[in-house]
């Protein structure tokens, strides 16, 4: 089986169907306004992208707005 579509979840539920499907996260990534770059990241952000290479994930993610 593969990892659906986590594009739009948020890290939280994103990470648990990651763990489900006996993949491990690699690397995240978060991506942001110009002038707010910060690489710290919480469970509330959203998946932008999830790439997949041998049961190693990586994410890239954007703070939502509120």
């Amino acid at each position: 089986m593969s990892l659906p579509d986590l594009t739009g979840y948020v890290l939280k539920d994103g990470l648990e169907i990651i763990k489900k499907f006996s993949c491990e996260v690699d690397e995240i990534k978060v991506t942001s306004e110009p002038r707010k770059t910060s690489a710290e990241y919480d469970m509330s952000y959203r998946i932008l992208r999830c790439d997949v290479i041998d049961n190693k994930v990586k994410l890239l993610l954007a703070k939502p707005l509120i």
